[in-house]
C-alpha cells in the first residue's frame, strides 16, 4: 500500500502542478482551454482513486472493533475540509480560474507530502 499511495503522489502532484503552471503561463493566451485543465486534473484524480481508498483503510484498519466509528470521524473531517476549503474558494473567486487552480495545487502538495513523508513512516497496519 505505500508504493501505491507513493507512486499516486506522483500523479497528484503532477496534475496539481502542471495545472497551476499552465494557468499561470498562458491563461490569457489564445492557446488556453480547457484541455489546460481537464487534462492535468484527469492525474490529479487518478491520484486521488489511490489516496481515497488508502486513506479510508488506514483510517479504520487500526480500529477494527470500532470500524464504524473511524469511517464516520474521517468522512467528517473530510467534509470539513472541504466546508474550508469551499469558504476560502466562495471568498476569492474573482471570475478566474486562479482560486481554483491555487486550491488544487495547495492540496496537491499537501496529500504528496503525506503519502511521501508520514504514510511511508507509519503507513503499515498492525497484523491481527
Amino acid at each position: 500500500m505505500r508504493r501505491t499511495v507513493a507512486l499516486a503522489g506522483v500523479l497528484t502532484i503532477t496534475g496539481g502542478t502542471l495545472m497551476a503552471v499552465l494557468a499561470m503561463v498562458g491563461s490569457t493566451s489564445a492557446w488556453y482551454g480547457p484541455w489546460a485543465i481537464v487534462g492535468p486534473f484527469y492525474l490529479f484524480m487518478l491520484g486521488h482513486g489511490a489516496h481515497q481508498p488508502c486513506g479510508q483503510s488506514g483510517a479504520i484498519g487500526p480500529f477494527p472493533q470500532a470500524a464504524g466509528t473511524a469511517s464516520a470521524l474521517n468522512g467528517f473531517l473530510m467534509m470539513v475540509a472541504a466546508f474550508a476549503m469551499g469558504g476560502w474558494l466562495g471568498a476569492h473567486m474573482d471570475g478566474t480560474v486562479f482560486p481554483m487552480v491555487y486550491g488544487i495545487w495547495f492540496w496537491s502538495v499537501l496529500i504528496t507530502l503525506s503519502a511521501w513523508t508520514l504514510v511511508q513512516r507509519h503507513g503499515h497496519t498492525p497484523r491481527h
